[in-house]
């Protein structure tokens, strides 16, 4: 017998490739004797070992039928590939997080607290600046200048004579 290839105890609905390949087995029997076929058929009997497009599903566990081409497919359908992708996608950040616990941006400044702070004086001298930058002198003249030249003209919109 062929033990899944998933560590979960829980149950899984069999993807539409598990459900087509059940259905050519027990085609035209009686409801109490496919489901008993079906459980034996979870179990890996009556399964062709020579026949190599039988596999069990990578995400759900069941066994189904591939029938790509180059015979290579892990699961049963498209909905299973997806939810192992996500999966797998998940155990990759979640391991990430284990190897990198802390962030430097928790590091270097506490926000969740009422009132929050920084670590020390180097890092906030380091971070803030880039948030709270200050303007050379030269910057403000030259932005009093075009805002009074702004001004002279009547706003964003030069006024027209005509209407006098």
């Amino acid at each position: 017998m062929e033990q899944p290839k998933n560590n979960f105890q829980t149950y899984k609905y069999p993807g539409k490739g598990a459900v087509e390949f059940a259905k050519e087995l027990v085609d035209g029997m009686s409801r109490e004797e496919a489901a008993s076929i079906i459980k034996k058929i979870n179990e890996g009997a009556y399964i062709d070992r020579s026949d190599r497009r039988v596999k069990r599903c990578s995400h759900c566990g069941y066994f189904y039928r591939d029938k790509t081409k180059p015979n290579n497919s892990r699961t049963c359908c498209k909905e299973c590939k997806i939810d192992l992708d996500t999966f797998n996608r998940k155990k990759k950040k979640a391991d990430q997080e284990l190897l990198n616990p802390t962030k430097k941006a928790e590091l270097r400044y506490v926000w969740w607290l009422e009132y929050p702070y920084w670590v020390n004086e180097k890092e906030m001298l380091k971070w803030s600046w880039k948030y709270e930058a200050p303007y050379p002198t030269d910057a403000i003249a030259i932005m009093t200048a075009k805002k009074q030249e702004k001004e002279d003209l009547g706003g964003s919109r030069k006024k027209s004579t005509e209407n006098y």
